[in-house]
């Protein structure tokens, strides 16, 4: 719904109007403040969610290498 360029200026505009201009800063600071552990969750899960990945893909070429190895030996 919210996702031009123009729309996001509108937001900004109508919010510094209602709030004046001098609360800003410290709404800014705010939700810094706020947000910093929120993105530290984040990357954690991220980075955990990247090894868990690679177990995965670890495993599934283990398995394709396994049954390559059936294969050539049913050749043979």
């Amino acid at each position: 719904m919210f996702g031009g360029f123009w729309e996001w200026v509108l937001i900004i505009l109508v919010f510094v109007v209602i709030f004046n201009a001098d609360k800003v800063p410290g709404w800014v600071a705010l939700m810094k403040s706020k947000s910093k552990p929120a993105m530290e969750l984040l990357e954690k899960g991220k980075a955990e969610l990247e090894k868990k990945v690679a177990k995965v893909k670890e495993k599934a070429q283990k398995q394709t290498a396994a049954k390559n190895e059936k294969t050539e030996d049913k050749k043979r």
